[in-house]
């Protein structure tokens, strides 16, 4: 499905430094590299990886912060998603370098929401050609001679903008490990995230 062509009505402006946007400020949380088996027939990233990207932010959000996964089993809680959201901005190819951002936008009672976006931080016009090379060599059944590189020193920067190609929100409520039932969530984890992202 394709689905970053964004509507003239959707407003991609990043708002981060927005009055009325959240405090903390958003978390650079893994780079990953597009790979050729996450792209689709229309040769961009398939919609439904970025929850896969978005979901591996989260988790090295809680892997960074001094309270994570391992500090809520041992107080007897942990999170689930309740809800997840994703807005596609613009498209991702095949040898893109991409840096995922997350950081918790509200703390309810027993709820954390997250806001998570993903920005291309860099091109590498030469794997993409030899992705090209040996999709078209696949399908005659040539063998292809040599191998790519994953040396960022040739990426074709984007510039100083790095635009933001998709971006979202995942709630997730805490429950209490045996019971399951929704608890409020512990001061300890709410002063962690402040700390960690510098304000909520």
């Amino acid at each position: 499905m394709g689905d970053q062509d964004t509507p003239d009505s959707l407003d991609t402006t990043d708002t981060t430094d927005s009055p009325n946007t959240p405090n903390g400020t958003f978390q650079p949380v893994f780079e990953n590299r597009v790979r050729f088996a996450e792209t689709d027939l229309q040769g961009i990233v398939f919609y439904g990886e970025y929850f896969t990207f978005q979901d591996e932010a989260i988790s090295a959000y809680l892997r960074d912060l001094e309270y994570g996964y391992d500090q809520m089993v041992a107080d007897g809680w942990q999170i689930h998603v309740v809800n997840a959201e994703l807005n596609y901005r613009e498209g991702a190819q095949f040898g893109d370098r991409l840096v995922n951002e997350a950081r918790v936008v509200e703390l309810g009672n027993s709820s954390v929401t997250f806001e998570y976006r993903v920005r291309r931080v860099g091109r590498d016009e030469g794997r993409r050609e030899r992705a090209e090379l040996e999709s078209d060599d696949a399908v005659s059944g040539d063998a292809v001679a040599g191998g790519g590189t994953e040396e960022d020193a040739g990426d074709e920067a984007d510039g100083a903008d790095e635009p933001i190609l998709a971006d979202g929100t995942v709630t997730h409520v805490g429950v209490d490990l045996e019971t399951e039932e929704p608890i409020r969530i512990p001061d300890a984890f709410r002063d962690a995230v402040a700390a960690f992202q510098d304000g909520i």
